[in-house]
């Protein structure tokens, strides 16, 4: 068997992986990829979850129509996350009423804002800088539409995009690149387009910000879909059938079928017993 590169982040190295009765990925890319380097053991999907209590809305916010929407952009501004795709973007919906909200800061933040300048939309930027986690929520209250550019490199392969589910939990209605697993979080609660192709996502941001309706759509199926998939309660039950599955040999749902009807058996042999003893 080859070894097992650039899964996950990294390597994941032969040693680490051959000898695992079973492996717990968090999108079915990774599956993918390991199942087509020769792992043919179980590989069970559990996602990274979110907490619906803190990033939580039961509607999208109100918005003044007279009033620009507003587009975000959350996490660490590296080499590989989109942002000069998302420059280029924006230059083509200058025209479009919006302003742009990014949270967050890293090396890339110089180049982004220089980008912005020369094609004159830095006036129209907010830039928070680093901020705790536990401030992100109440930001994410200030955005009416995030923007999910990551590209594909040597480095960044998008492994799962939290973001994305941190916005749809707050009916956040959602663009992402092809990179990685972002269509597979995404699915069909956002719009999705080719990575690194700044006038496919132009589009996309123009129909979002044009269409009420499929804003409120899109957020609509995104809680839906957090709520179905990614709330720290389907994690944990996830995570114990996959525990229990390992140590078992049968997952936690058949381990109760098992369980009841080991029960049953005992209760009925306990009353065939006692109508034979009546009987004689």
């Amino acid at each position: 068997m080859s070894d097992f590169r650039d899964v996950h982040g990294g390597r994941v190295e032969r040693r680490q992986v051959e000898p695992r009765a079973e492996v717990r990925h968090q999108h079915e890319t990774v599956r993918e990829v390991l199942v087509a380097k020769g792992f043919r053991k179980p590989v069970t999907i559990i996602p990274f979850g979110v907490n619906t209590e803190a990033f939580s809305r039961d509607r999208m916010a109100e918005h003044d129509p007279n009033q620009p929407l507003t587009i975000g952009f959350v996490g660490r501004m590296l080499p590989g996350k989109g942002l000069n795709v998302l420059s280029q973007a924006l230059e083509l919906l200058a025209s479009e009423k919006w302003n742009l909200l990014v949270v967050g800061d890293g090396p890339e933040r110089a180049s982004f804002e220089r980008s912005l300048s020369t094609r004159g939309l830095l006036d129209r930027a907010r830039f928070t800088g680093a901020v705790s986690y536990e401030q992100v929520p109440e930001y994410f209250k200030q955005i009416d539409l995030l923007v999910m550019p990551t590209e594909t490199t040597e480095r960044i392969r998008e492994q799962f995009g939290r973001v994305l589910i941190e916005a749809m939990a707050g009916c956040i209605p959602v663009i992402g690149s092809t990179c990685g697993a972002i269509p597979e979080v995404i699915a069909d609660a956002g719009l999705v387009f080719p990575e690194g192709d700044a006038p496919a996502l132009a589009e996309a941001m123009r129909r979002m910000l044009s269409d009420a309706e499929l804003r409120e759509r899109c957020a609509m199926l995104g809680k839906a879909r957090v709520e179905e998939n990614y709330s720290w309660d389907v994690v944990a039950r996830k995570t114990i059938d996959f525990f229990t599955q390992v140590l078992t040999g049968v997952t936690a749902g058949e381990a109760t079928t098992v369980k009841f009807e080991s029960a049953l058996r005992a209760q009925v042999n306990s009353l065939r017993r006692n109508n034979e003893k009546a009987s004689a």
